[in-house]
């Protein structure tokens, strides 16, 4: 409940026009009709696979939920503190593994181009800002490629 009030709030307030021909939301005109226009199949917004992916994690990691609940269903109200027990620990179990899994995942994209990306732009920003050289540049990726240390300070022209 606490997610999906403000995603829903969050895709109504960014919401455009849904292109007709291509079927991607229109961002560059990004007004809305009259006041109070809400078609749910021409408007949206885009997400980024990065919010894809952290969607069906979230759904995937429902099944620790569905574990502990499918006691309830197998042996009702009545009998249930005597049945829950390898349940309650089945789901404990898998749990801890989602978790694990869950700091693997992090760990996968925290090397990826998401990261290189914002790395550039930063490198970038800094040129334009004449805090780096073009030699500051090349061997700050000289010492990436050699796995060496590669802290924004060691960008700056000293």
């Amino acid at each position: 409940m606490l997610l999906t009030v403000p995603w829903f709030l969050s895709v109504l307030g960014g919401r455009v026009k849904i292109d007709p021909k291509t079927g991607l939301p229109n961002y560059k005109n990004p007004k809305l009709p009259s006041h109070g226009y809400f078609h749910f199949t021409q408007t949206g917004v885009s997400i980024s696979q990065a919010t894809n992916n952290g969607g069906l994690l979230m759904l995937v990691t429902c099944i620790s939920y569905i574990i502990i609940q499918f006691s309830n269903f197998l042996y009702g109200t009545k009998y249930l503190a005597e049945g829950e027990h390898p349940w309650a620990g089945t789901g404990c179990i898998v749990c801890f593994l989602f978790f694990c899994g869950y700091l693997y995942y992090q760990y996968v994209i925290s090397e990826s181009d998401e990261v290189t990306n914002k790395r550039l732009e930063k490198t970038r920003k800094l040129i334009q800002d004449k805090k780096i050289t073009l030699t500051g540049v090349l061997i700050s990726e000289m010492n990436l490629a050699n796995n060496k240390n590669d802290s924004p300070s060691n960008l700056e022209g000293k």
